[in-house]
């Protein structure tokens, strides 16, 4: 729901505006949208994120994270939105970091202008950042406009591997996103719905071997209508063989969704290595 503008009228007392009821009813819904707003800069949140790619700001978005998760299973709809800015967010633990609950969007003021760095500290194990619910499914979530930088450029032992992990969704949308010198993966669609990847830019770097830029793993068939839409991907300094686009449609598996009804819509989208 957007926020809603009160009719004033023309002119004082002239009955052309708002009944003082549907004033008020605005008013209501109004504080409701804004109270499933969390901005990760907000003094609330461990003292607000920075967002000067310097300072660790993983406790200040951990926290606002947590609010936001909360707020979607409590009415059905968040947003946590992220300012322009570059937020440093080092983690060594959990797969993944930041779980998504249904109804909750995540939000930039665009790829170029609102990032998330990613520091994995930890190079014994593969991390995800962002991934589905921690059990269950979850529906209508939503990322769009921001970055994730990995650190891979600077350190060739980093192992996270998946920045965007959209495991047990449906109707995901994923738009207007980048990722970027990650390890292999790019965004990860795993057992979702109907998932929904638009205008996104993914680049691999640094790797000997195979990189997936978008891996769509179709664990249960079923589960699979896809659509990507005017994506863009590369490898740079890449050594080995490209996959596939989309890794795990193949005709096997074509052929098991045709029979099943479901669907595959790969548009004005193009993979370079």
């Amino acid at each position: 729901m957007a926020l809603q503008t009160i009719n004033i009228g023309a002119s004082a007392n002239d009955g052309s505006g708002d009944p003082l009821r549907t004033a008020m009813d605005k008013i209501n819904d109004n504080f409701a949208v804004l109270d499933t707003v969390f901005n990760v800069k907000d003094l609330d949140f461990e003292g607000g994120a920075v967002g000067d790619g310097v300072t660790d700001d993983t406790a200040a978005v951990t926290a606002a994270w947590n609010a936001a998760k909360a707020a979607a299973v409590a009415t059905g709809r968040s947003k946590l939105y992220f300012p322009v800015g570059k937020y440093k967010i080092a983690t060594s633990s959990g797969n993944p970091y930041f779980n998504l609950a249904a109804g909750m969007t995540v939000e930039g003021e665009g790829m170029y202008a609102s990032e998330i760095y990613w520091v994995d500290t930890n190079s014994g194990s593969t991390l995800s950042l962002i991934g589905g619910p921690a059990t269950g499914r979850a529906s209508n979530t939503a990322l769009r406009d921001f970055a994730i930088r990995g650190n891979h450029d600077a350190d060739d032992t980093q192992v996270g591997s998946y920045p965007l992990l959209i495991n047990h969704l449906d109707n995901p949308i994923v738009e207007r996103m980048q990722v970027y010198y990650s390890r292999t993966m790019g965004i990860v669609a795993r057992d979702c719905f109907a998932p929904d990847i638009n205008n996104c830019y993914v680049g691999i770097d640094h790797r000997v071997g195979h990189f997936r830029p978008l891996r769509i793993m179709a664990q249960i068939i079923e589960h699979l209508n896809l659509s990507i839409v005017r994506c863009f991907s590369i490898a740079q300094k890449q050594i080995g063989v490209a996959d596939a686009m989309i890794e795990a449609v193949t005709s096997t598996i074509a052929r098991a969704m045709a029979s099943t009804g479901r669907t595959v819509a790969l548009r004005r989208s193009r993979i370079t290595a």
